[in-house]
């Protein structure tokens, strides 16, 4: 592939209030989903797969000054001392894969270099996991052992929890009384309990949630790029309420759907999952570009009030936020043969 082959230099992106926000709700829900992602410091996926688009940008006619710089970033992030408290399994297992999908990010990047971002985007993190089963089978190693690695880590994490929670509650005795703080100790022994549940119910999950955790640090990554040079690596991305993707990819959560279902593939349970969880968060995302496109067409305010507005109808109740993430799924997975946003009648 030629330089040449790349779209000419244009300028920069314009807006960061939309990109900063996407950053801040990307790092504060790797905080607050701690017991659930294999990869918590999201900042490990991040700065890796930017250098990768710094790295595609100047083969494509970028300089090479920022694309060194992003390089070196990356490796010393990469190789720093890990969190003395987490085992070293599980810092070799999360670098490694930052790593491998940055990699293949970049090497679907200078293959593909008019492709569209979800389209790249799924390709380079289908070939990490793809690449990361083969490098375990070659290893002797097993997709159980990676398991056992982020369980181990995810029990870690919530009894560090489960102590901070525990040590707040005691310094908070003597001034809330007695009673108060009983009621207190409770909630947070729920909270918990569900946070390990959670826990053990997420980790037979992690090749779908590694590869949402990629999808989303691939977009930030293409977003703040595209806003730090001029040297192009493709489209850039449209708004959330254009969000949409080939509809054959409804099958993929469709069987997952049936392995599930079927009392006959319940030996392919995990598989089943792994499919739902993946396809399932990408038609939610999906069914917010439409809920995001139909606010468009009633709402008056800015973009970032929209945001807001539905980020704050989620964190309302969890009753709220399962019922906003159940209807996201069903819109999106309908515009498969609706075609939501095609059909609606231009407002006069």
């Amino acid at each position: 592939m030629k330089p040449t082959d790349y779209p000419a230099p244009a300028p920069r992106e314009q807006g960061w209030g939309g990109i900063l926000l996407a950053l801040g709700a990307y790092l504060l829900l790797s905080q607050l989903l701690f017991a659930f992602l294999p990869i918590a410091e999201t900042i490990v996926l991040l700065i890796p797969s930017l250098a990768a688009c710094f790295l595609a940008g100047w083969w494509g006619g970028g300089r090479f000054v920022l694309a060194a710089l992003w390089v070196g970033l990356a490796t010393w992030g990469l190789t720093r001392p890990p969190a003395a408290q987490a085992a070293s399994a599980y810092n070799d297992v999360t670098r490694s894969w930052a790593l491998l999908t940055a990699g293949t990010f970049g090497l679907v990047s200078l293959v593909a270099p008019t492709q569209r971002f979800l389209g790249r985007a799924l390709a380079a993190a289908g070939l990490a996991l793809l690449l990361g089963f083969t490098m375990l089978l070659v290893s002797n190693r097993t997709p159980v052992q990676v398991q056992r690695v982020f369980e181990s880590e995810y029990a870690r994490k919530t009894n560090l929890y489960a102590m901070a929670a525990d040590a707040q509650v005691s310094l908070s005795a003597a001034r809330e009384g007695v009673e108060k703080t009983a009621t207190m100790r409770k909630a947070l022994e729920a909270l918990v309990v569900q946070a390990h549940q959670g826990s053990k119910s997420a980790a037979p999950l992690y090749p779908a949630l590694l590869m949402l955790e990629s999808l989303a640090a691939y977009a930030l990554a293409w977003g703040l790029y595209h806003r730090l040079s001029r040297s192009r690596v493709g489209p850039a991305l449209a708004p959330l309420r254009d969000f949409r993707f080939n509809d054959q990819m409804v099958w993929g959560f469709v069987a997952g759907l049936f392995i599930i279902l079927l009392p006959q593939l319940s030996s392919l349970g995990a598989l089943g999952w792994n499919l739902l969880v993946l396809f399932g968060a990408l038609y939610i995302l999906r069914g917010f570009g439409i809920i995001s496109w139909l606010m468009s067409r009633v709402w008056v305010g800015g973009r970032a009030a929209k945001i807001v507005a539905i980020i704050a109808l989620i964190l309302l109740s969890p009753v709220v936020a399962a019922a906003a993430l159940l209807s996201s799924l069903g819109l999106g997975v309908l515009d498969t043969w609706i075609d939501w946003r095609a059909k609606a009648r231009p407002i006069s």
